[in-house]
C-alpha cells in the first residue's frame, strides 16, 4: 500500500520515458542557449582579469611575515643542512 500511495499522485509518463521493445526513447539534447554560453564567457573572463591582477608585479611584493620565517628556515636548511622545529614560530 505505500508504494501505491507514493505512485498515485503521478500522472502518466512523459513520451520520451517510455522504453519500447526497442529501448528507452531518448530525444536529442537542446543547444545550450546563448545567455548560458555568454555567462560562460563572462564567469571565464573575470576569472582571468583576477587572475592577472594577482600576478601582475608579484616578484616586486615583500614577504608576509608568516612566508618570510619559511624561507628564511628553508634557506638555512638548504645551506646548512639544519632544521629544528620551533613551535614558538607557529
Amino acid at each position: 500500500m505505500a508504494g501505491s500511495a507514493a505512485c498515485a499522485g503521478r500522472g502518466p509518463r512523459p513520451v520520451a520515458e517510455t522504453a519500447t521493445l526497442a529501448g528507452p526513447v531518448a530525444e536529442p539534447a537542446a543547444p545550450a542557449p546563448r545567455r548560458a554560453r555568454g555567462e560562460l564567457l563572462a564567469y571565464g573572463l573575470l576569472v582571468l582579469a583576477a587572475l592577472a591582477v594577482r600576478l601582475i608585479d608579484l616578484p616586486d611584493r615583500p614577504f608576509h611575515h608568516d612566508e618570510s620565517q619559511d624561507a628564511y628556515f628553508s634557506w638555512l636548511l638548504y645551506t646548512q643542512g639544519e632544521y629544528e622545529y620551533q613551535p614558538i614560530l607557529h
